[in-house]
């Protein structure tokens, strides 16, 4: 029998906690969507022109304005700091790869592969349980880790009914894996117990643009196929022998030929929502666009016990964004240096719903970026930076947000007959 020698009156586990921001303990992970722009040529848009005068890399419907294909890759850097408790944590990579293929300026398809959710966390219980058995004393710590994600493959399509008129589609798979480790520091031994989440899951954009005078509205509809679903393994536990942080043959005891318990988790996210632009066009060159959007995750937990092991008691349900941009194009027709850049400015407030608290996120951002193109093809370069205060209603907590983003873009001409020489 274990006989407690120091007595704690609560303990926290999360004494100290290593993410990719405070957001990403909740749920099954940060999404992606609302960490900053998504892409350095987007300049916090989802559907009104943002990278060419009438064409935007995250709305099907315009592509084929473009001239050429286009390759477009963009890297990010982020940073979340937590101004009351001076915690400041950093990731990077990949945002997005692109590749559309414009067909002759009626119809286009493309292909893109980008992150959805981040799932890293590493929490160290600062707290010690001592325990005093057999005449001897137990030190007891317990940490946590967690990493990997959800990546977001898609394919889409665009087509042009008539001049004023546009629609296009984007179908969504999901996929990938995510590792979390329970950690026992009990004196000189390592004791892991590892948990494996394996996704997927896809869901449908539908979009549509019509043109009136110099203006256009752009509609977005989010429509879930298939509910995120989870293949959740519970391996068994092992004395992390040679301190490599895994199991392999050095470790104790030998596991081979135990399974792991599985459970298959259905339904997880059904995603479902709507977006409305109205981008009002000065001139060729000067683009004014308000966009208001809306995002039910609608996640869900039917087994109580995984969802203890999984999640957190909390999760973002809903979340609602209202978006200003003013974008200068770059002008062709002028030699000078500084009309070869595309200038965006951008302004965005958002909040997020948690499932079962009041809990009320609010975020106020702004994005400025630069554009350079450069060649005969109108490659370009692309530079954003996003900064924005993100306050949590009721739990006196203020995050501060940035994010880096570099992009470029390289076109070509495809699907053209050349004369043999």
């Amino acid at each position: 029998m274990l006989i407690t020698k120091n007595t704690i009156g609560s303990f926290v586990f999360f004494s100290v906690c290593f993410c990719q921001g405070l957001m990403n303990s909740y749920g099954v992970g940060h999404f992606y969507k609302y960490q900053g722009n998504l892409s350095s040529s987007n300049n916090l848009s989802q559907l009104c022109p943002s990278f060419k005068n009438k064409t935007s890399l995250n709305n099907p419907s315009t592509w084929h304005n473009l001239s050429f294909t286009v390759l477009s890759l963009s890297y990010s850097g982020n940073q979340n700091s937590q101004v009351n408790q001076n915690i400041r944590n950093g990731y990077s990579g990949l945002s997005k790869a692109q590749l559309i293929i414009p067909i002759k300026s009626f119809s286009s398809i493309g292909f893109e592969i980008s992150p959805y959710i981040d799932s890293k966390y590493f929490g160290i219980d600062t707290s010690e349980i001592k325990y005093n058995t057999f005449s001897d004393t137990i030190k007891l710590r317990k940490n946590i880790e967690r990493s990997g994600g959800i990546m977001n493959f898609n394919f889409s399509s665009s087509l042009k009914i008539i001049h004023s008129f546009n629609i296009g589609f984007r179908y969504n798979y999901l996929f990938g894996s995510s590792r979390k480790s329970r950690i026992y520091l009990i004196e000189d031994d390592v004791l892991i117990n590892t948990y494996r989440s394996k996704y997927n899951g896809s869901f449908l954009e539908l979009f549509s643009n019509y043109k009136f005078d110099n203006n256009t509205i752009y509609l977005k509809l989010k429509k879930t196929i298939e509910p995120l679903n989870i293949d959740y393994y519970l391996k068994p536990m092992f004395n992390d022998v040679n301190g490599n942080g895994y199991y392999d043959g050095f470790d104790f005891p030998y596991l081979s030929g135990i399974e792991s318990d599985t459970f298959n988790i259905t339904g997880v996210q059904k995603p479902f929502g709507y977006a409305i632009g109205l981008n009002l066009l000065r001139n060729k060159n000067h683009s004014i666009a308000v966009e208001y959007s809306t995002d039910d995750n609608n996640l869900d937990f039917k087994n109580d016990e995984i969802n203890d092991q999984i999640l957190s008691n909390n999760w973002i349900d809903n979340s609602t964004s209202l978006i200003f941009s003013y974008i200068n194009f770059y002008d062709m027709s002028k030699t000078n240096f500084l009309n070869k850049f595309t200038k965006r400015v951008g302004f965005i407030y958002l909040t997020h719903n948690m499932k079962f608290s009041n809990i009320l996120i609010e975020e106020y951002g702004a994005s400025m970026g630069i554009g350079f193109n450069f060649k005969p093809l109108q490659n370009q370069i692309d530079f954003s930076y996003y900064l924005a205060n993100r306050i949590y209603a009721n739990r006196d907590i203020k995050e501060t947000v940035q994010q880096i983003q570099v992009g470029l873009s390289l076109a070509d001409l495809w699907f053209v007959s050349r004369r043999k020489k």
